[in-house]
């Protein structure tokens, strides 16, 4: 068993999807998951300052 972790998705769909391509109707739900998380790029984490928080 080879176990790794990311947090980079571009990296994780380079690693997983010559196996889940193997049996694609098995893992298409996946497959499709990968391919949209990976196809948006991450947006960087937008921070609101306190003084603009509603309350």
């Amino acid at each position: 068993m080879d176990v790794r972790v990311t947090t980079d998705p571009h990296l994780f769909r380079q690693t997983v999807f010559p196996f889940l391509q193997q049996d694609p109707v098995l893992h298409t739900l996946i497959l499709t998951i990968v391919h949209t998380q990976t196809a948006i790029p991450t947006p960087e984490p937008s921070y609101s300052s306190p003084s603009t928080t509603r309350r």
